[in-house]
């Protein structure tokens, strides 16, 4: 390990961040809401092809559709998934979040959930970003899922979301 950390402050010229590896599966919730935050999906993401030390690197995301497999919420035990719920909330509560966020966990040694990365201003691309992928695993449509994101925003300045049903019904009317 002290090769790795030599070699680190070499490359870059700073100090390294030396983690314990978490082996266990990786889970992603959603968290939305200003005055009363709540967790809107979650799911697991897993390789493909199983290796000990997989990693949700760049270039695993890069290659989602080859390397990566998505598995939504029915296939958390409800035990765990009322845990991470409570832990994404508890998280997105005391880094005072506003409107939205990713929050990911990995499962330590003995199955608990460890966070281990808070995305608060996640992705929102249906094809590829966490965020809506998550959503859509949970049962949640794209749209209402950007349509909560812009209710909690507007609300933050006391602002009308009315506007939103607005071009809804004008939309509508278009077709």
């Amino acid at each position: 390990m002290e090769e790795c950390i030599e070699r680190v402050w070499k490359r870059y010229d700073q100090p390294a961040v030396v983690e314990a590896f978490l082996p266990g599966v990786e889970i992603t919730a959603g968290v939305a809401g200003n005055s009363n935050p709540e967790c809107i999906g979650m799911m697991t993401i897993s390789p493909v092809n199983k290796t000990k030390t997989f990693l949700y690197s760049l270039e695993e995301k890069r290659n989602y559709l080859e390397r990566i497999r998505y598995n939504g919420p029915e296939t958390i035990s409800a035990n765990l998934r009322q845990k991470v719920a409570k832990l994404a909330v508890e998280a997105f509560k005391a880094l005072e979040l506003r409107d939205i966020a990713r929050i990911d966990f990995r499962l330590d040694e003995s199955g608990e959930p460890r966070v281990i990365d808070i995305n608060p201003l996640p992705g929102l691309s249906p094809a590829y970003s966490d965020l809506p992928i998550l959503y859509r695993l949970s049962g949640g449509e794209y749209t209402h899922l950007i349509k909560m994101l812009l209710r909690e925003a507007f609300s933050r300045y006391n602002l009308s979301a009315a506007c939103l049903k607005k071009q809804e019904l004008q939309r509508e009317k278009a077709l």
